[in-house]
């Protein structure tokens, strides 16, 4: 629900719309855009699938467009990863996976996740620490999947957390 309620209130190109969540009996269900034949920029962080430099540069500065209006909508993502960046058929970008967002506006009464929350593969340094986020947490992490998309590997290679 933290999900829906997050991404519902965005309505941007770049960013899955939400229309609709629910429980029906015991089951939790949320209504989301359709990207038929989509698929997440993981697959596209391998070196033998890395797509041409102007393809990333133009992902990268989708993302950073949809980030932006969600920031400006006091809403941090808080979990940018490849793994949440879906491509369409034609290669155009949709953020999704709000449900751990931070909704930093005056009149939130939403409940938020508080302690470490994200992939720590791609948290930003004041995540890692547990400090209070803000915009520069998810363009760390953008960073972090631009490198990937560029390079085919994570910036931070390590063997253990």
């Amino acid at each position: 629900f933290n999900e829906a309620h997050t991404a519902g209130m965005l309505t941007h190109p770049n960013i899955i719309h939400i229309f609709d969540a629910g429980v029906d009996d015991e089951t939790c269900y949320i209504v989301m855009e359709l990207i038929d034949g989509g698929e997440t920029l993981k697959s596209f962080t391998r070196p033998e699938s890395l797509l041409p430099v102007e393809k990333v540069v133009e992902i990268v500065f989708k993302c950073a467009k949809a980030l932006d209006y969600a920031h400006r909508s006091g809403v941090v993502h808080r979990d940018i990863k490849p793994a949440n960046i879906l491509v369409t058929r034609d290669m155009d970008v949709k953020i999704g996976d709000f449900s751990i967002a931070h909704i930093n506006t005056p009149d939130s009464t939403a409940t938020q996740h508080a302690g470490m929350m994200g992939s720590p593969k791609y948290m930003s340094p004041e995540q890692l620490r547990e400090e209070s986020v803000g915009s520069q947490t998810d363009l760390f992490s953008l960073g972090l999947v631009m490198f990937e998309l560029l390079t085919g590997k994570h910036p931070f290679a390590a063997d253990n957390f």
